[in-house]
C-alpha cells in the first residue's frame, strides 16, 4: 500500500496544535507557581505574626521584670525597703542605672540608662517548662537560656504640683525572634511600655549643732543643769534617701536648706543609698533673756526654788527646735530637739543673814505648834477683812538662802481658818475655847490648806508662792496622748518623754514629772462628752482666759486647740475625811514663757501643765476658795 505524504494544509494543522499545547503546558506552570507562592507567603504572614506576638509577650513580662526591680523591697537583714535597681542621680535629666549591692543579682546588669536581665526566649515559658520549675526538677534561673536589654528612653514629671517628681519612665525593648522555616528568617521586635514608679521615701533625718566660731558639729543641744553658752550657732540637717529639701524652725523661725536662691537642689541627697547634709542654717543669735532684779521664789512640785538676774539658771532659755526632710512629693519626716541656753555668767549673791527678816512677824514660832491659844486668836485675824496671818519658816527660810536668795519664807492660814469657820460656825478660838475635841479635829483637816508666802529683797514685798503641800494634778489613771498618737496613763509618764501639744499640735518634750497625795476632794471636768479628774487649782483655757477647775461653771467654755466646748458639769469626789489621800501627778513640758507651750490632751481634754498652774496660783492664790468635801 503506497502511504501518502503531509501537504502544506496538514503541516500547518500540526504546527498550531504543538504551540496551543506548549502554551497550555506553560499555563498550567505558572498558575502552579502562583498559587505556591501566595502558600508561603501566607505562611510567612503567620510567622511573622506569631514572632511579633512572641516577642511582644516577651518584651512585656521583661517590663515587669524591671519595674520590679526598681519598687521598694525589703533589704535582707535590714528594716528598710529599698529597689535593687535606682538611679545614681535622681535629679539628673536621664539616669544612669545602678545594682543595689544589698540585694544578689547575678543575672541583672546595669550600665548607663540601660538594664541588661537574663529571660525565657520567646516560646520557652511553655507549661512544661512552668510545671517543671513548680516540681523542682529545673530552676527559673537554669531555664532562662536568653538575655535582653532594656533601655531608659523617657523620664515622665505628670504631676504640676511636685516637678521633681519622676511618676514613669517609658522603656524600649528590642530583640529577634528566630522562626522554624525553610530559610529559618528572623524578625526583630521592639516594643515601648511605661513603668509607673512610686515616690522615693526620705530616710534618717538628723540635726547637729555648732558653735559659729567653732568648725565641727556636734548632738550637744545643752541640758537644764549644763546649758549652752550665750551665742551665734549654726545647725545642720542631714538625710538618707532621695530628698528635695529640708526645714529646720527654731522657735518661730523657720529656715529653708537644701535649695539655693533659685530653688535648685543644692545638695548630694540624690539617690535610695545616699547619706548627705541637706543645708546649714545662717547663724542663728542664741542668747538667754535676763530676769528681774527682783529675787522670787517659786513652788516647783514639792521644793521652793529661788529665781533672780543674779542666778545664770534664772535666765535660761528653753527652745523647741523641728527638722523635717521632704521628699520630692512632699512626703516627710521629721525629729525634735530642745535646746538650752543659758545666760550671761553674773556673780551669786553673798550667803548670809536673811533680809526682810522683819516682815512676818505676827505670830512666834512657839505658837505656831497649832495648840496654842495665841495660834487660834491669830487664825481669828484671818477671818477679817484685811487678816493675812504669816508665821515665820525658819526650815524653808534657811532653804532659799541656801539657794542664794535674799529673803524669808513665812507660811499662811487664811485659808485654814476660813474652813474651820465654814465647818463649825464658829470662830478657831471661840470653838477651840467651847469644844476643843472638834477645833483639833477641823484643824488637823485644814492644815493641809496652808500656803506659802515669801518676802525677798529687794522690795520685801509680799508674794503668794504656794496654795497647798500636795505636789501633782492629775488623777493617776488620767490617760496623757503622746507625741506619736499613743496614750500613757499619767502614773507612767517620765520626764523625757514626748507628749502631744494639741494647743501647738506639735511634739513637746516632758521637763519634770512630780507626784504626791492628795489631801481635799478631786474634781471631774466634764466637756463635750468627754471627762478628766484633776486637783481643784489645775488649770483650763476657757474664752474667758486661764480658770483653775474649782472656778469652772456650766457656763464656760473651753478652748482646745482650734475648737471651743461648753462645760457640762464640775463634779466635786465624794470621799470619806479618813479616806487615804489619793497620789495625783502632773508635768512641766519643755517650753519657753508663751502659754502655748504647755498644754497636754487629758482623756482627749486640753488642759494646762505645772508651768500654767503655778503662774495662774501666783497671780490668784489669795483669793482661791475651798473645794468642798
Amino acid at each position: 500500500m503506497k502511504h501518502g505524504t503531509l501537504g502544506p494544509k496538514n503541516q500547518g494543522s500540526m504546527a498550531f496544535a504543538a504551540v496551543a499545547s506548549l502554551m497550555a503546558l506553560g499555563l498550567g506552570f505558572f498558575y502552579t507557581m502562583n498559587s505556591s507562592r501566595q502558600t508561603q507567603n501566607a505562611i510567612d504572614q503567620a510567622l511573622a505574626l506569631q514572632a511579633a506576638e512572641l516577642g511582644e509577650t516577651s518584651n512585656l513580662s521583661n517590663f515587669s521584670l524591671l519595674r520590679g526591680l526598681m519598687a521598694d523591697r525589703i533589704v535582707p537583714g535590714q528594716k528598710s525597703s529599698l529597689p535593687a535597681v535606682y538611679p545614681e542621680d535622681y535629679f539628673s535629666m536621664s539616669w544612669d542605672l545602678q545594682k543595689n549591692k544589698s540585694y544578689s543579682l547575678p543575672s541583672v546588669e546595669a550600665m548607663a540608662n540601660r538594664v541588661k536581665v537574663r529571660s525565657f526566649a520567646p516560646g520557652e515559658a511553655t507549661i512544661d517548662s512552668v510545671k517543671a520549675i513548680f516540681d523542682g526538677s529545673k530552676t527559673q534561673i537554669a531555664m532562662m537560656s536568653d538575655a535582653q536589654t532594656l533601655e531608659v528612653v523617657a523620664l515622665n514629671r505628670d504631676n504640676p504640683k511636685f516637678p521633681y517628681y519622676i511618676t514613669s519612665i517609658d522603656v524600649k525593648a528590642s530583640r529577634k525572634v528566630d522562626m522554624t522555616n525553610p530559610k529559618n528568617r528572623g524578625r526583630n521586635v521592639t516594643t515601648y511600655g511605661r513603668i509607673n514608679l512610686s515616690a522615693p521615701t526620705p530616710l534618717s533625718p538628723h540635726l547637729s549643732i555648732r558653735e559659729e566660731s567653732e568648725s565641727t558639729f556636734t548632738e550637744n543641744f545643752g541640758s537644764p543643769l549644763k546649758p549652752l553658752k550665750p551665742g551665734r550657732y549654726i545647725l545642720r540637717l542631714e538625710g538618707q534617701g532621695v530628698i528635695h529639701h529640708g526645714e529646720i524652725t527654731v522657735g518661730s523661725n523657720k529656715q529653708i536648706v537644701g535649695l539655693d536662691n533659685k530653688g535648685n537642689i543644692s545638695h548630694k541627697a540624690n539617690n535610695v543609698l545616699a547619706r548627705a547634709v541637706i543645708g546649714d542654717t545662717p547663724p542663728i543669735d542664741l542668747r538667754a533673756t535676763k530676769g528681774s532684779s527682783q529675787d522670787h521664789v517659786n513652788k516647783k512640785g514639792c521644793d521652793l526654788e529661788v529665781g533672780n538676774d543674779l542666778n545664770p539658771a534664772s535666765g535660761q532659755t528653753v527652745t523647741q527646735i523641728t527638722a523635717q526632710i521632704f521628699g520630692v512629693n512632699n512626703a516627710n519626716l521629721s525629729i525634735d530637739k530642745v535646746l538650752y541656753v543659758g545666760a550671761e555668767a553674773e556673780p551669786l549673791a553673798d550667803t548670809g543673814a536673811p533680809v526682810c527678816a522683819e516682815a512676818c512677824g505676827v505670830l512666834t514660832q512657839a505658837a505656831a505648834d497649832g495648840g496654842t491659844s495665841e495660834f487660834a486668836a491669830g487664825l481669828d485675824r484671818a477671818l477679817t477683812s484685811n487678816g493675812k496671818t504669816d508665821f515665820f519658816e525658819p526650815q524653808h527660810t534657811t532653804e532659799i538662802n541656801s539657794k542664794r536668795g535674799r529673803g524669808i519664807v513665812c507660811s499662811n492660814y487664811d485659808l485654814t481658818a476660813q474652813e474651820i469657820k465654814k465647818r463649825s460656825g464658829k470662830s478657831p478660838s471661840e470653838l477651840r475655847r467651847t469644844n476643843p475635841d472638834l477645833y483639833s479635829k477641823l484643824l488637823g483637816e485644814a492644815m493641809p490648806l496652808k500656803q506659802f508666802v515669801a518676802y525677798m529683797a529687794p522690795s520685801c514685798k509680799r508674794e503668794v508662792v504656794g496654795l497647798r503641800q500636795g505636789c501633782g494634778c492629775f488623777e493617776e489613771k488620767t490617760s496623757i496622748q503622746m507625741a506619736d498618737g499613743s496614750s500613757k496613763l499619767a502614773a507612767e509618764i517620765r520626764a523625757g518623754d514626748l507628749v502631744f501639744n494639741p494647743k501647738t499640735g506639735r511634739p513637746h518634750m516632758i521637763r519634770k514629772v512630780i507626784a504626791g497625795p492628795e489631801r481635799w476632794p478631786l474634781l471631774e471636768v466634764k466637756a463635750g462628752g468627754k471627762s478628766v479628774t484633776v486637783t481643784g487649782e489645775h488649770p483650763f483655757l476657757t474664752k474667758l482666759g486661764l480658770k483653775p477647775a474649782y472656778k469652772l461653771t456650766s457656763a464656760d467654755i473651753l478652748i482646745e486647740g482650734d475648737a471651743e466646748t461648753q462645760v457640762e458639769a464640775v463634779i466635786a469626789e465624794e470621799r470619806a475625811l479618813d479616806a487615804k489621800a489619793p497620789e495625783v501627778w502632773n508635768f512641766e513640758l519643755v517650753g519657753s514663757s508663751d502659754p502655748d507651750d504647755h498644754y497636754v490632751l487629758a482623756n482627749g481634754v486640753m488642759t494646762g501643765d505645772l508651768y500654767l498652774q503655778q503662774k495662774l496660783g501666783n497671780q490668784g492664790a489669795a483669793s482661791r476658795k475651798i473645794v468642798s468635801e
